[in-house]
């Protein structure tokens, strides 16, 4: 299993799974899942991936062994899943015939007893004080959206007040974005993408791979924050002046 490369080079590096858990900032309990091969218990794919990805950079070894028998585990896991739920389907295909045959047979019997042919002049007298015909102008409604309802914007509004977070990616790498008092979000950026961010209190940044994400902050290009394949945490703007990333932006 290529997970077990990972802790025959860990162990003889000297490093103990605790000490490369606080350096990667990753559960220890996800790093012995990893040196195991036990996929089955690891939290979603892309954050998998990207613990693997930082694993291997910190060893210096290549990940692709170890990515390769993950994905590969994935897709065998998801084809059983599809073989699991396939009955399922045609359980669910004959309870709603169930549900469709006495359905059918009341609409029959609401069309017979409706029908004219089937009434007396006195029921269709009534039947058409029930139902009669409203205004032209009460019948037609407008369905088009009305363009002053507040509509989700597209990207983050910066009219509100706060700070503007953009990062792009020229390397892969890891982020973990708190703002907002406490709200964290994980996602791993590839080369060319970029995601942005708006908060009023600011945010703490952890990047797993300091030299692969450009920085830019209220609009202004701060550049990279460090060196490529080494983790850093910062905060801004407390840290928007540091001066590893005035020598980046340089």
């Amino acid at each position: 299993m290529a997970g077990e490369l990972f802790k025959k080079v860990r162990e003889e590096a000297g490093l103990s799974l605790e000490s490369v858990a606080g350096e990667l900032k990753i559960g220890a309990r996800f790093l012995s899942l990893l040196e195991n091969s036990a996929f089955e218990e690891l939290p979603a794919c892309v954050y998998t991936t990207g613990y693997i990805r930082q694993y291997a950079q910190l060893l210096g070894i290549s990940p692709e062994p170890l990515l390769s028998e993950y994905m590969a585990h994935s897709k065998m896991r998801q084809t059983d899943v599809k073989k699991e739920k396939a009955p399922l389907r045609k359980g669910a295909a004959s309870s709603r015939l169930i549900l469709i045959i006495p359905a059918v047979i009341t609409a029959g019997a609401l069309i017979y007893f409706f029908s004219p042919e089937n009434r007396t002049p006195k029921e269709a007298s009534k039947i058409a004080d029930i139902y009669t015909i409203p205004h032209e102008k009460e019948k037609v409604k407008n369905l088009r959206p009305d363009p002053s309802e507040s509509q989700l914007p597209d990207r983050p509004d910066s009219s509100v007040g706060g700070y503007h977070l953009v990062l792009s990616a020229t390397d892969t790498s890891w982020l973990s974005i708190e703002k907002d008092g406490g709200k964290n979000e994980e996602v791993i950026l590839r080369a060319g993408e970029s995601r942005e961010w708006m908060s009023p209190t600011g945010f703490r940044l952890r990047i797993g791979n300091a030299g692969g994400v450009r920085i830019t902050f209220n609009g202004t290009d701060m550049g990279v924050p460090g060196e490529r394949g080494k983790a850093l945490t910062l905060r801004l703007p407390e840290e928007q002046h540091l001066p590893g990333l005035r020598e980046a932006k340089r």
